[in-house]
């Protein structure tokens, strides 16, 4: 039987749509999401990596035979940091126990996705989808060592081109992967490759981000001094 895979790219890119339309409606209060998170460098691009393989595994659609458990529990992910975003926003819990809360639910993630990957009985997959899923992180968050052009940064980082390109390359090799189950070194290759590069930038990022991250929650901290001795004055009055 003949799966839909057009769906899983209309799902992706309605997401894109919607999260773009929420974002101009908002202004100058929209929210960046990870980006605005007060914790250090490491913590967000670790976020933002799982986040990109989430879409990535969305856009390729797993075959019905390998079951669905993974995307019911990315569906679980997204109601359950709806709620926790809510007792944030009441000021029920800390800032720091949100965060650690998100990030446990990213990493039980793995689970559902090795079951998914095993039930594949092909390394292909995990190749192709790791591999693409480490090239569209790379090239969204755009490391300065490119020394290209704003023309062709912002042609590169343009979220809508990148997922487009990588259903694309997904529809392509997933009816090669059927066809053939002999692993891939070419994909192999390029899996490792990918990941060199991905552990590299990040380390990049976090060692630019770290030295951001001490001046804004200095200055964080330094506000929120002013605030509590301001309102310990009025008190006092």
């Amino acid at each position: 039987e003949k799966q839909f895979y057009v769906g899983n790219y209309i799902i992706v890119l309605s997401t894109l749509i919607a999260g773009d339309l929420a974002s101009h409606a908002m202004g100058q209060f929209r929210s960046r999401s990870i980006r605005d998170l007060q914790l250090p460098t490491l913590y967000k691009f670790l976020f933002s990596v799982m986040q990109f393989r989430a879409t990535s595994l969305t856009l390729y659609g797993f075959r019905k035979e390998s079951g669905f458990a993974l995307y019911f529990y990315m569906v679980t992910v997204i109601q359950v940091t709806a709620f926790i975003m809510t007792l944030r926003r009441k000021n029920l819990i800390s800032h720091i126990t949100s965060a650690i809360l998100y990030g446990q639910l990213l990493l039980l993630g793995f689970w559902p996705g090795i079951g998914n990957y095993y039930q594949e009985k092909s390394w292909n997959s995990f190749f192709l989808i790791e591999s693409m899923s480490n090239t569209a992180t790379i090239l969204r968050m755009q490391p300065l060592i490119f020394n290209s052009t704003r023309f062709i940064q912002d042609w590169t980082r343009n979220k809508y081109l990148i997922w487009t390109v990588v259903f694309g390359i997904f529809s392509y090799f997933r009816t090669e992967f059927t066809i053939t189950k002999k692993t891939s070194l070419g994909w192999g290759v390029y899996f490792f490759l990918s990941s060199c590069a991905l552990i590299q930038f990040g380390y990049y990022k976090c060692q630019k981000g770290n030295t951001e991250y001490g001046e804004n929650h200095h200055v964080a901290t330094l506000k929120t001094r002013v605030a509590e001795s301001t309102f310990l004055e009025c008190k006092k009055s």
